[in-house]
């Protein structure tokens, strides 16, 4: 599907020891009925992520789910809505070889960890992860860029594919990402050439970052 990979930039990035550092990220999303944003925020190292309610005048309480657990390592989210009943949902990449997770909405700002029901076993260091239509088929599918070679984990890249009901199967090995290892920090999609799909932009830790054009659309 990613046919033709355009390599434009090469960065790097370190830390004063040698190391990458988490980057724990923060997402607002409407998750009732209402349209005050709430926040998401994943945190690592044994901060336990929140979930913020907002009252509508930017007042926020503290409604973090108790399943969350501190010793979850959330480096990356994103919220979309994944199972196709109008609400918003969560998806978290995870680092330290814990399991990607989706948090699925009922409507109300009330999560489910349905993980196991509908992502495979994804069990790679995940820095970040990018939601959108990538198959152009009308719901949102998953990439996740992992990799940390300081710790000897250089996976490849992971592309979901959403069956319409929000259960996600691999299918990286068809999509066109590309088979070399990299260490992903950053992953971000638009329709960059014009031609009415999603292409991705790839950045990379230490290596060349990647510009990604989307073939599914004629």
């Amino acid at each position: 599907m990613w046919l033709k990979t355009l390599i434009y930039h090469v960065s790097t990035r370190s830390s004063p020891n040698g190391l990458i550092q988490p980057n724990d990220q923060a997402d607002c999303l409407s998750i009732r009925s209402e349209v005050a944003p709430e926040i998401f925020e994943g945190n690592c190292e044994g901060d336990a992520s929140l979930l913020l309610l907002n009252d509508g005048t930017g007042n926020f309480t503290d409604a973090t789910p108790a399943f969350i657990d501190p010793l979850e390592c959330d480096h990356g989210i994103d919220i979309a809505d994944l199972d196709n009943d109008g609400d918003l949902d969560i998806v978290i990449a995870r680092r330290e070889g814990q399991q990607n997770a989706i948090l699925i909405n009922d409507g109300s700002g009330n999560f489910t960890d349905e993980t196991p029901a509908r992502f495979p076993v994804m069990v790679d260091t995940s820095n970040e992860v990018e939601v959108g239509d990538f198959d152009g088929d009308g719901d949102i599918d998953l990439v996740f860029g992992t990799g940390d070679p300081n710790i000897g984990d250089v996976g490849a890249n992971i592309y979901l594919e959403n069956d319409g009901t929000g259960v996600f199967t691999d299918a990286t090995a068809a999509s066109g990402l590309p088979g070399t290892i990299f260490s992903t920090t950053d992953i971000e999609s638009g329709d960059v050439d014009g031609d009415a799909d999603l292409d991705l932009v790839i950045g990379n830790w230490g290596e060349a970052n990647q510009l990604l054009r989307n073939t599914v659309l004629p």
